[in-house]
């Protein structure tokens, strides 16, 4: 099983995002990506973006993805309300995902397996 921190990323509508922080068996690097499942589109839809490059530390990856969401979910109009680990922290906190979403912006709780 390849190790992965997942990540969601509520809004105010029925938009969620999944971000996925992940190091692959064996490697140094970290990977990111992001799926998007969207209800506010009729049909209901997902997808995903995967970013194609490697980066030193889980904290980057992290960082990374809320931005893209962040950059997204403001493009779209879905309000950012709360993030929750729903699976623990495999690899980044939350004492610093609270630090790195601030410093995105975002005044929003950041939450471990739901409170």
């Amino acid at each position: 099983m390849i190790p992965l921190q997942e990540v969601d990323v509520h809004t105010t509508k029925n938009v969620l995002y999944k971000a996925q922080i992940i190091r692959p068996t064996g490697s140094s690097s970290f990977y990111a990506e992001v799926v998007l499942h969207d209800s506010e589109f009729q049909p209901p839809f997902s997808s995903s973006v995967t970013f194609r490059q490697q980066f030193q530390n889980e904290k980057a990856a992290y960082e990374q993805a809320i931005s893209w969401v962040k950059e997204h979910a403001q493009k779209y109009g879905y309000p950012i309300d709360r993030i929750n680990n729903p699976c623990n922290c495999e690899f980044i906190e939350i004492e610093d995902q609270k630090a790195i979403t601030a410093s995105l912006g975002l005044n929003i709780p950041v939450q471990k397996n739901g409170g």
